[in-house]
């Protein structure tokens, strides 16, 4: 399993057309979280690994990188729906050379 891979239990999709919608999946903790997809197919009740693949920053990259002194690994729900902030460590790196 890849750092970014989580196993999950699906609860509710809504889709919005053949393609994308959201859905709900709890993790093995049974924390429930909320999240959009596109061209992937899931079944209420299914079990099977998610892969989270999008950084968006809220704050600058020092902050960014500073933030955990704890060394806490959880995801925190925002206020905004969709919306976490990931604690957890930097395993690798891979540049993109172009």
């Amino acid at each position: 399993m890849k750092v970014n891979e989580l196993p999950v239990e699906i609860l509710q999709v809504n889709y919005l057309d053949e393609y994308e919608g959201t859905v709900t999946f709890k993790t093995e903790p049974g924390n429930t979280y909320e999240a959009f997809f596109w061209g992937i197919t899931f079944k209420e009740g299914e079990k099977r690994t998610v892969e989270l693949n999008h950084l968006n920053l809220h704050f600058d990259w020092e902050t960014t990188f500073s933030l955990n002194s704890s060394k806490e690994k959880r995801l925190e729900k925002l206020r905004e729906d969709w919306e976490y902030i990931g604690y957890g460590q930097i395993e690798q790196i891979n540049p993109v050379i172009a």
